[in-house]
């Protein structure tokens, strides 16, 4: 922000992919690494956002006027009416379709919005355990679960959620017994190539991107054991690529034969991908959002498995 910019000015708003543009600078920014979001109206001042340093500085300091996306802005809407989300997160909720009085566990739960659509679908009837290995995720979506009762959120690392000894009852904390739900969403930690808007990709390096179906075998080793037999597994990524989808569901059938794919409905995506390891028919049971023309949305990835009852 120039330091002659004035409370209801129009501005520019630009992106810094280069991550050089310094906090406070009061000259204009020039860099062949910038990009155009859009024009906004300054509502506060230089000295509000940069001469306060004992504490952070809340409030709103450019209201968007518009922007290069054209998502219009949701005006006088509260986050305390509504909870936004990509359409393909909420299909993935709703082709886990929770039931009243089920036991259910997302095993990476933050930020917490999938958690609390599983909720609602419930009723807050239920057992939703929410479990994630960052304790400052954790927190920060607590105060979207505090008004529900029927969430219980744990810091834990879901790659070790099977309990050693199966011997007692349920309880109400990790590492839990084999069988304990009756559903299971698996969002797994990914590369994230299918999120928009994405201005710069942080994955520089191939054995980043490789990195990622390791977890996520880990991750669907333990859902396998702690879905009773009957239940539903959704796993699901926001990502694109085949390795992390399409790739993740043929190795689950080959390593888990109690497994098999039931129709990922309600179907707003695409089929699969064609794999070799995939027959045409499993690949169509599949659903998988962008790059696609059609459909404007994020790329995202959803498969539903069925465990055969013992």
């Amino acid at each position: 922000m120039e330091s002659n910019t004035q409370l209801q000015e129009c501005v520019n708003v630009y992106a810094d992919l280069a991550g050089k543009c310094k906090r406070g600078t009061t000259t204009r920014y020039e860099s062949s690494e910038k990009v155009f979001l859009g024009v906004g109206k300054v509502l506060m001042q230089r000295y509000q956002l940069y001469n306060n340093k004992d504490e952070a500085v809340t409030g709103i300091a450019v209201e968007m006027q518009s922007n290069v996306s054209g998502v219009p802005s949701l005006g006088d809407l509260s986050c305390a009416d509504a909870l936004l989300q990509n359409l393909p997160s909420i299909v993935c909720v709703r082709v886990l379709d929770p039931q009243p009085g089920e036991r259910i566990l997302d095993m990476c739960a933050a930020p917490g919005n999938k958690t609390t659509h599983i909720a609602e679908l419930m009723g807050d009837n239920g057992c939703v355990v929410a479990l994630d290995n960052s304790a400052s995720r954790v927190r920060g979506m607590q105060t979207k679960l505090n008004s529900y009762r029927s969430i219980q959120a744990h810091v834990y690392d879901s790659t070790k959620a099977v309990a050693a000894s199966s011997d007692a009852a349920c309880p109400a904390a990790p590492p839990f017994p084999c069988d304990s739900f009756d559903r299971i969403l698996l969002d797994a930690p990914c590369s994230g190539l299918g999120n928009r808007p994405q201005l710069l990709c942080s994955i520089k390096q191939a054995k980043v991107l490789q990195s990622y179906p390791n977890i996520q075998r880990r991750l669907l080793g333990q859902a396998v054991q702690l879905l009773r037999p009957g239940g539903i597994l959704v796993y699901s990524t926001c990502s694109v690529t085949e390795a992390e989808c399409e790739g993740i569901v043929a190795w689950a059938l080959r390593k888990y034969p109690e497994l098999r794919l039931v129709d990922a409905t309600p179907r707003y995506g695409g089929s699969g991908l064609p794999l070799p390891d995939l027959e045409a028919t499993q690949s169509s049971l599949l659903q998988r959002f962008g790059p696609c023309k059609d459909i404007d949305t994020v790329g995202f990835f959803i498969a539903k498995f069925q465990k055969d009852s013992k």
